[in-house]
C-alpha cells in the first residue's frame, strides 16, 4: 500500500530518501571535508555489508535483533505480512520519524524497515561462499567473473513484507537509481588520516 508522494509527509526526523549510491558518497566526501570535520579528525563513509549486518544484530543471532519474529509494533514495513508468524497490522505506508521503535541493544534505530540502506559493496549473488568468514568486503566489480553493477542495499523499508526486513536479507539497485524506499547511514571514522 504506496502512500501518494505528495501525502508522504517526510520532514528533518525521517530518514533520508530518494538518494543514489552516488548521492550517498558524495554525502559522506562532503561531510568529511567539513573543516570542523577535519580539525576534528574525523571522516565519514558507507558502512560495509558485514558492518551494517554486525551494526544491526548487535551481537543476536536470530532473524532480527528482536528475536525470531518482526510485527509492526517491531518496525516500520508492511504488517499485512508479517515474519514468522507475527500478528498483522496495516503498514503505515510511508517512512516515519526515526526513533519511533526500539533501538537494538547498540541503541541503532530502524535497522529493520523505515528504508534499505545503501551499503559500500557491490551486490554478488554468492556472497556468502565467496567471501572471506571475517568481515568480509564484497566483491570487487573489476575482478569479478562477471560484470557486477548493482549496489548492496539492506535492512528493508516501509514498503517490504517483514521477511526482506531480517537482519541477513539483501537487496540490490542500480548505483544511479532513486528510491523512496532507500536511503542510507554512515560510518564514523574518529582519527581519520589525511593526505
Amino acid at each position: 500500500m504506496a502512500v501518494p508522494i505528495a501525502d508522504r509527509g517526510g520532514g528533518p526526523n525521517h530518514p533520508v530518501e530518494m538518494v543514489s549510491y552516488q548521492d550517498a558518497l558524495e554525502f559522506c566526501r562532503k561531510l568529511s571535508a567539513l573543516p570542523e570535520e577535519v580539525k576534528a579528525g574525523r571522516s565519514y563513509r558507507l558502512p560495509t555489508e558485514a558492518e551494517w549486518e554486525y551494526a544491526c544484530r548487535a551481537r543476536t543471532t536470530t532473524p532480527t535483533h528482536y528475536g525470531a519474529k518482526i510485527s509492526p509494533d517491531d518496525a516500520n514495513f508492511d504488517g499485512t505480512e508479517p515474519y514468522n508468524n507475527s500478528p498483522r497490522k496495516a503498514g503505515v505506508g510511508a517512512t516515519t520519524p526515526v526513533g519511533q521503535y526500539k533501538p537494538n541493544d547498540w541503541g541503532l534505530y530502524d535497522m529493520h524497515g523505515n528504508v534499505w540502506e545503501w551499503c559500500s559493496d557491490w551486490f554478488q549473488e554468492d556472497y556468502s561462499t565467496k567471501s572471506p568468514p571475517t568481515d568480509p568486503k564484497g566483491p570487487n566489480p573489476r575482478e569479478a567473473d562477471r560484470p557486477i553493477t548493482t549496489g548492496v542495499i539492506r535492512g528493508g523499508s516501509w514498503y517490504d513484507y517483514g521477511e526482506r526486513c531480517r537482519s541477513a536479507c539483501r537487496g540490490s539497485r542500480d548505483p544511479d537509481s532513486r528510491s523512496e524506499r532507500v536511503g542510507f547511514r554512515v560510518v564514523l571514522i574518529l582519527g581519520a588520516k589525511r593526505p
